[in-house]
């Protein structure tokens, strides 16, 4: 399993001073989930690294919400390639072998090794919720540290036993998605989220370390995601800059005539 750590003390949370209702964290936690802007636009610069290989490069980022995100992928002043995705497909072209590449957005679903929908992709981009569902009872569980408010899905003690359900045979898998949310004492920002997916015997991690305001909106300025599967152990680390909301860009992607397919 590959573990990520910032040593950055900003970031570091305050202690919990006072007691709040389940009601309030379930009130903070769908109101993050609510997006006030149909425009987002950043530049990241991101770092890559699974159980293969560490890379670095930066990417532009331009999306209309609960639609798409174009933009480019650049390592230094060089144009590597652009890409789309949207509800449906992953679109991407490769400028220094010259070539496309066109897939379901199950496809990287497949790489990761858990089902993801478009939706995932857009909140870990823009620093939103994943996985919420109005009809959850969710429930507050206490955090021994003192440094968050958490959220759960579940009670802790069946958080305790998801390794021992990841060990059940395929007839008696486990089909339950545990989700965790974080909040900050001081504001209730949202802070993190944990998920456990037993079935698929992978866990996720996503912080959101930085965040800052912009026009009343709260945008991210660096993102850390950790995926652990049976297939590989990935950490994304996504460095903003530049973030504009409501700013519209326009959405495109274009294969050049000359380009071939990269899987042929």
């Amino acid at each position: 399993m590959i573990q990520f750590a910032c040593s950055n003390n900003k970031n570091l949370p305050k202690q919990i001073t006072k007691r709040i209702s389940d009601k309030e964290l379930r009130e903070a936690l769908f109101k993050a989930k609510n997006i006030t802007y149909k425009d987002f636009y950043s530049k990241i610069a991101i770092s890559f690294k699974n159980t293969k290989k560490e890379q670095s490069f930066s990417s532009t980022v331009k999306m209309k919400v609960d639609s798409a995100f174009s933009g480019t992928f650049k390592k230094g002043p060089v144009i590597l390639g652009t890409y789309l995705i949207d509800k449906d497909s992953v679109k991407s072209t490769n400028k220094l072998e010259k070539c496309y590449f066109t897939e379901p957005l199950s496809y990287i679903s497949s790489l990761i090794g858990v089902e993801l929908e478009y939706d995932f992709f857009q909140s870990v981009i823009i620093g939103k919720p994943i996985g919420l569902n109005i009809n959850k009872k969710y429930k507050q569980i206490k955090d021994k540290k003192k440094q968050y408010y958490i959220l759960s899905s579940h009670n802790k003690r069946k958080f305790h036993k998801i390794e021992k359900e990841k060990l059940k045979t395929e007839n008696e898998r486990n089909d339950n998605i545990y989700m965790q949310y974080f909040f900050t004492p001081d504001s209730l920002n949202l802070a993190k989220i944990h998920i456990e997916i037993p079935a698929d015997t992978v866990s996720i991690y996503v912080n959101y370390l930085e965040q800052k305001t912009i026009n009343s909106v709260i945008v991210p300025e660096l993102t850390t995601i950790a995926i652990n599967s049976p297939k590989d152990s990935i950490i994304l680390q996504l460095d903003y800059s530049k973030t504009k909301v409501n700013v519209p860009k326009n959405i495109q992607f274009s294969v050049p005539s000359n380009y071939e397919n990269c899987n042929q």
